[in-house]
């Protein structure tokens, strides 16, 4: 039900256990010290230092500008280095302080990193005007899935137009919407190496794919508890992923491949904070949608029961997702 009605720095940088890596200073749980509100990447020294900017474009089905983020270390001449393309929640504008975070750590490792927009509505999550917004748009955006498609590429396209970017190595990461995102950016035939949909509801689809599939490898991770991932929209992920893959395999290559996880004891939004605001959005939301007869409280780091980040489980998340890039030479 909670599925059918949604659908009408983190511990990163020095703090680095989220990715795995040798954390220099105790954890933290207070999501309000993992990233600002400004949020940029810091260096330290010895690292390349990092281009980080905005980046405006055109969707020509509206004439209308949109506003991305660009992440990528500052290298002299213009080596080719991999492309890693990180759709953010249904507000767009370049994602979120977290989801920026996220694009820091990769292009820490090499990687020349874009989050896009979606609409030319500004829908800011750090406030409830901005969090109402983004609801009430992914719905009928997802539901036009050749639009959707369409706005998945232009993004794509944005982050190969640098020419510095090596269009054969191109990963991408979604999250929750974004992970939708993700897959309608396979079904316009993007060339991928890996795409990784993390928490991603499953987006309309009726058949149509605007090109061919050309994705290596497509994981979507789930909370078993995740309420807007339901067993029926489980079942929707493995049979479309499973058809691209049925006929083209063999017992020596699996190209492309696919594969489903399942998190035991998880929610929605597990593997990344989302802005407190937007947390309250989300609980006044369901709450409504039960007439307030079963309220959902906001606490920290989530909504319990719906929208809930887990550290541990986004350690694991991005551990999983370092393997792959690292199995299909990304990083």
């Amino acid at each position: 039900m909670l599925a059918s009605i949604f659908a009408s720095g983190l511990p990163f940088g020095n703090r680095g256990p989220l990715f795995g890596a040798p954390a220099s200073t105790t954890p933290t749980n207070n999501l309000n010290e993992l990233a600002g509100a400004d949020f940029t990447c810091t260096t330290d020294p010895g690292e390349v230092p990092l281009i980080q900017r905005s980046h405006s474009y055109i969707d020509p089905s509206t004439n209308g500008t949109l506003q991305g983020w660009l992440i990528y270390q500052d290298l002299a001449g213009t080596p080719l280095r991999p492309g890693l393309l990180i759709f953010p929640g249904p507000y767009g504008d370049g994602g979120s302080e977290f989801e920026r975070a996220v694009g820091c750590q990769y292009a820490k490792k090499g990687m020349s990193v874009f989050l896009p927009d979606y609409s030319v509505t500004g829908m800011d999550p750090a406030t409830e005007t901005g969090g109402w917004a983004a609801l009430s748009f992914m719905g009928p955006f997802l539901n036009d899935t050749v639009h959707a498609q369409s706005i998945a590429l232009l993004g794509l396209e944005q982050l190969l137009s640098l020419p510095f970017v090596n269009q054969a190595e191109v990963g991408v990461i979604g999250f929750c919407f974004g992970g939708a995102m993700a897959l309608n950016l396979a079904r316009a035939g993007a060339s991928i190496k890996v795409a990784v949909a993390l928490h991603a509801e499953y987006p309309a689809h009726y058949g149509i794919n605007t090109g061919e599939w050309d994705t290596q490898y497509f994981l979507e991770m789930a909370g078993a508890d995740d309420p807007f991932i339901p067993p029926a929209a489980r079942d929707n992920w493995v049979a479309e992923l499973k058809s691209h893959t049925a006929t083209r395999a063999t017992n020596t290559t699996i190209v492309p491949d696919w594969g489903l996880e399942i998190l035991g004891n998880t929610h929605h939004s597990f593997s990344i904070p989302y802005p407190d605001s937007f947390y309250s959005v989300i609980s006044q939301f369901f709450t409504m949608s039960y007439d307030g007869t079963f309220p959902y409280v906001k606490e920290e780091g989530g909504v319990p029961g719906i929208f809930q980040y887990n550290e541990v489980r986004s350690r694991q998340s991005f551990r999983r997702i370092d393997q792959l890039f690292s199995d299909y030479g990304l990083i």
